[in-house]
């Protein structure tokens, strides 16, 4: 199930899965799992059946594909960070955050160009009733 749900994240989100994995190697996996959860109900039927367990009938749903752009790779890492356990982060040795903040930019490349990081995204909005 978690290897499906990894693959899941990086084909609809990937540049969140490529920064979850480098907060895994070079953090924790609780950090990394924080991030993830972001997107722990992405799979359109696995939400449809929560709300069904949870009594809702009438469901509508759809999914909105965007595309994201950040000036750069360094900015998309340096607004993610601060917006997740930025406490983590900050008692992070030297050594170790140099460490995330390269194998996320490097990984992170294939994303880039002419106008800086761009990647796709992929959300459900699901208006239900009871």
């Amino acid at each position: 199930r978690e290897r499906e749900s990894r693959r899941w994240r990086r084909s609809r989100n990937p540049t969140y899965e490529v920064l979850a994995e480098a907060l895994e190697r070079h953090v924790s996996s609780e950090v990394a799992e924080m991030r993830r959860a972001i997107f722990s109900l992405g799979q359109a039927d696995e939400l449809l059946s929560l709300l069904g367990g949870a009594g809702f009938r009438e469901t509508r749903r759809s999914t909105v594909h965007k595309w994201v752009s950040f000036p750069s790779q360094e900015e998309f890492l340096r607004r993610q960070l601060a917006s997740q356990s930025p406490w983590v982060i900050a008692e992070l040795d030297q050594d170790r955050r140099a460490a995330l903040m390269d194998e996320t930019i490097s990984n992170l490349k294939e994303f880039v160009d002419d106008h800086g990081l761009r990647f796709p995204m992929e959300a459900h909005g699901v208006v239900a009733s009871k």
